[in-house]
């Protein structure tokens, strides 16, 4: 099933700017009145996705990496004495996890944007075009992944490495929602923030070009959101961090741990995609309201 872009009334010239606190306090006002909508997308593929996790790292520990000392999987990077196979497993974890994380992702920007739009959908209604396009999902999250990494081998790329995720921060929801294939999603999350002016209007200012008003109240959206979500976030990471007893104990609680908190956080976790997604139909409507001329 391909998601049709959701319908959104046409911008009036002159509209305000997209709200920052009114934009992540819809987002909170949206989980505490949908719950089901926002939360079940989450709940339906990161908790059955979290207890297979568990279930394969307490084996792999009991079995094959039985004579080998306990590692978390963020030890992954920090630890250059991992056994090539536990390094692979971990990987292995890391990246099924991720994936899946992409796909609760997309069918929440599904169910979230038929709420926002007044076609609400079912949880298999949007739980399908998310799995339908599992592939493009990944393909979008590798390629800003990849500029990333190359930009950290120079100076300038490490200044530039702010401004090109801000630009391509959007482009799970375009994918999701527009239906476009990954790189064509990719540019169009770039576009959706060039500055729109009316035909024969004056360019701003080179500096307005260069960081577009709407691009600066994404970051401010996002760093409101994660002051929000700040808190739970990190009470449940100290939790993680509470362990004791040898080596047995640790891996049984770290596999608890994994699963406890792909339940705890789902709430955190739709408060977030509501967030980005409301921004995005706020700033598509925006963009695409009437003819200009763009940068």
């Amino acid at each position: 099933m391909e998601v049709q872009a959701p319908e959104l009334p046409a911008t009036p010239a002159g509209v305000p700017p997209i709200p920052i606190w009114g934009t992540v306090r819809q987002a909170l006002d949206m989980v505490i009145s949908h719950p089901r909508e926002t939360m079940f997308p989450f709940g339906a593929v990161e908790v059955p996705v979290a207890l297979l996790s568990s279930i394969a790292s307490v084996v792999l520990y009991f079995t094959i990496f039985g004579d080998q000392p306990f590692h978390l999987s963020s030890d992954l990077l920090a630890d250059p004495g991992l056994a090539p196979g536990h390094f692979f497993a971990l990987l292995m974890l890391l990246a099924f996890q991720g994936l899946f994380a992409q796909v609760a992702r997309a069918a929440a920007a599904v169910s979230i944007a038929g709420v926002a739009t007044g076609k609400p959908r079912t949880l298999t209604e949007s739980l399908d075009p998310a799995f339908t396009r599992m592939g493009g999902l990944l393909v979008v999250a590798l390629i800003p992944v990849a500029i990333v990494i190359a930009l950290l081998f120079s100076m300038v790329g490490l200044i530039l490495i702010p401004f090109v995720a801000l630009r391509l921060a959007l482009s799970l929801e375009v994918f999701i929602l527009e239906g476009l294939p990954p790189v064509a999603a990719l540019r169009r999350s770039w576009s959706l923030f060039e500055n729109a002016r009316a035909p024969g209007e004056r360019p701003g200012s080179l500096l307005r070009q260069i960081f577009p008003p709407n691009m600066l109240r994404l970051l401010g959206v996002l760093v409101v959101m994660a002051l929000v979500a700040a808190v739970p976030v990190f009470v449940v990471g100290a939790l993680g961090g509470i362990s004791g007893g040898g080596r047995t104990a640790r891996v049984i609680e770290d596999g608890l741990f994994t699963f406890t908190q792909a339940v705890v956080l789902v709430p955190v976790l739709a408060f977030v995609s509501a967030t980005t997604t409301l921004f995005y139909l706020q700033l598509r409507t925006r963009h695409d309201a009437r003819p200009v001329a763009r940068y």
